[in-house]
């Protein structure tokens, strides 16, 4: 990330009045402090779920950067289109929606949980961060535990029809074709 980048986010970064502290994670936030304590206990549910796939897993902090409006979480650079949230390389972004921040917080986690646990992103296949990324973000909570890969989560509610007509008119992607598989 180039000074000028850096310099940007860390200008949003002061702007974040809200500041919690989990065992895995630092939250700063400009949403309310209840939105803020909600996001904080979700990550650290979400991390929990990572160590029983990345068992061998030193501890690192992590951080978050919760707004309150779309609007100022676009601004940050590099951040554009249908986004709700990101990660950077260093620091996960987004903004508090009911609806979407969970799942796609969860999501982006996934891509900084294997970028701190291996020395490169390449270190998995794609098809491998992008699978479980989609599976951990298709959650549900169920007497109080998280139930991975339903089928009715806000991602996979949003991608299933676009998904659908690929296959209908016939651009999809044969399974098994995919460039990062394995030639086995």
């Amino acid at each position: 990330m180039t000074a000028l980048l850096t310099d940007l986010l860390a200008q949003s970064e002061s702007k974040l009045p809200v500041k919690l502290t989990g065992k895995h994670y630092d939250l700063k936030s400009d949403a309310t402090k209840e939105q803020a304590q909600e996001m904080l206990d979700f990550m650290e549910s979400v991390h929990a779920i990572y160590r029983t796939v990345f068992r061998d897993v030193p501890d690192r902090r992590m951080t978050i950067l919760l707004f309150k409006e779309r609007t100022e979480y676009l601004k940050l650079p590099g951040v554009g289109g249908a986004s709700a949230a990101c990660y950077d390389g260093k620091k996960l972004a987004g903004y508090w929606d009911e609806t979407l921040s969970k799942p796609c917080f969860a999501h982006e986690a996934v891509h900084q949980f294997v970028h701190f646990t291996s020395t490169r992103m390449t270190a998995f296949p794609e098809w491998f961060h992008e699978g479980f990324a989609d599976a951990l973000a298709d959650h549900e909570i169920v007497d109080g535990k998280m139930r991975l890969a339903t089928g009715r989560g806000t991602i996979a509610r949003m991608r299933l029809p676009v998904i659908q007509e690929a296959v209908r008119n016939g651009s999809a992607t044969p399974p098994g074709t995919s460039s990062d598989l394995p030639n086995r």
